[in-house]
């Protein structure tokens, strides 16, 4: 009896090591999602200011909002976040005289390449 155990033991053992063979050839990388990212309503923003959203479309990936720090008048909530998302950008009133410009940067996960929003505002 104790060599029938045995025996089984030596095949359960034997089986166990050769039926999990590591397959070389498989990648098992992450998939990046499609990423854009637009103005929900494109053109110019008044004088007075206002709240105008970029529509994020990033599947469940991360991403990274950049206001460069020339512009403090352009604000947002949330610098990252990942997935669909609506990103709420404050443009403050514009007393300088003249129109203003600022570029907002979205950057992707995977290495995707970013996402210039461009916003235009009013003197």
């Amino acid at each position: 009896m104790k060599k029938i155990y045995t025996l089984f033991f030596i095949v359960a053992i034997a089986g166990n090591f050769f039926s999990c063979k590591k397959d070389k050839n498989i990648n098992y990388k992450p998939v990046a999602a499609p990423f854009s990212a637009a103005l929900e309503t494109p053109g110019v923003v008044a004088a007075a200011g206002a709240t105008i959203n970029v529509i994020i479309n990033a599947g469940t990936d991360g991403w990274r909002v950049q206001i460069p720090a020339s512009a403090p008048w352009c604000t947002t909530t949330r610098p990252y976040g990942s997935g669909d998302f609506t990103l709420p950008v404050k443009i403050a009133a514009n007393t300088s005289g003249s129109g203003r410009t600022v570029d907002i940067v979205l950057t992707p996960t995977f290495d995707q390449p970013p996402v210039t929003i461009t916003i235009n505002q009013a003197q």
